[in-house]
């Protein structure tokens, strides 16, 4: 096996004839060239792509399960704090930052203009950046979380947490409610920046010829698995999709009372 050095490869000849390079094969998946319809891309950034992604095939068995909490009364509508918390359920930590899209979509009529007042949205486990939603009158905002979760074996923390503080949503139109929605940006794919530097993260061949590298490999199994469960069920996990999202009325809001409205994942 020839091992690939980044930096000297990237010193090699782009234009130049590589016809004595020995590619190593990728275990249990194709090789991005035989998948992706692109022109082929010099084969010393292929092989430093192919070769990334071979060393990733690592597949996790624990999902990161993401939950909802309050911590007192989720009465709708009304003043409130409610979490959203990630844990990483398989044995091994996990070696990328985690990022998640998180939305707050109403759930009952209003005037479009309306917004909820939020008195925070915070996390003392990473970044949390507010974007624009793209939606009347939602919030949205862009958590990362800035430290490894380690695994359900570890000694180092598994978990992290996001708190909303939920103003009163009294307008003139009504209540303002909004529900909770999750959806995770990070797959655990090898970052291509890394891989090629600088001067190729944004060549359009080379970013396709990843892309299908990557599609490869989350087909194949690899990378993060996501998934919940839902409050007061004994079924196992149920797991979504890289990308999918995870809404708060469907896993539901786990809380101290036993009160049906504290439950429906609806603040």
């Amino acid at each position: 096996m020839i091992s690939l050095n980044r930096r000297s490869a990237l010193k090699a000849t782009v234009a130049g004839s590589l016809s004595s390079l020995a590619l190593t094969a990728l275990p249990s998946q194709a090789s991005a060239a035989e998948t992706s319809s692109e022109p082929a891309i010099n084969r010393v950034l292929a092989a430093m792509i192919d070769q990334a992604f071979a060393s990733s095939n690592t597949v996790r068995n624990g999902e990161i399960t993401v939950d909802f909490f309050s911590p007192l009364s989720a009465l709708d509508g009304f003043a409130q704090d409610a979490y959203v918390n990630v844990r990483n359920n398989d044995q091994a930590p996990t070696e990328h930052l985690l990022q998640f899209r998180i939305d707050l979509p109403k759930t009952s009529v209003t005037e479009n203009s309306a917004t909820r007042w939020m008195t925070r949205a915070l996390s003392s486990y990473g970044k949390v950046a507010e974007i624009h939603s793209g939606v009347a009158g939602q919030k949205s905002y862009i958590w990362t979380i800035d430290r490894f979760l380690g695994g359900s074996v570890s000694s180092f923390k598994n978990s992290a947490d996001m708190v909303f503080g939920f103003g009163d949503g009294l307008s003139r139109s009504g209540r303002i409610k909004n529900a909770i929605v999750v959806t995770p940006l990070t797959d655990g794919a090898p970052d291509l920046r890394s891989i090629v530097g600088d001067n190729y993260v944004n060549d359009s061949k080379v970013i396709a010829y990843y892309e299908a590298a990557r599609a490869t490999w989350r087909a194949a199994g690899y990378g993060y698995k996501y998934g919940f469960k839902a409050f007061s069920s004994r079924v196992p996990v149920t797991p979504i999709a890289w990308g999918e999202s995870v809404d708060s009325r469907i896993a539901l809001n786990a809380a101290p009372s036993g009160l049906n409205y504290d439950h429906n994942g609806i603040y």
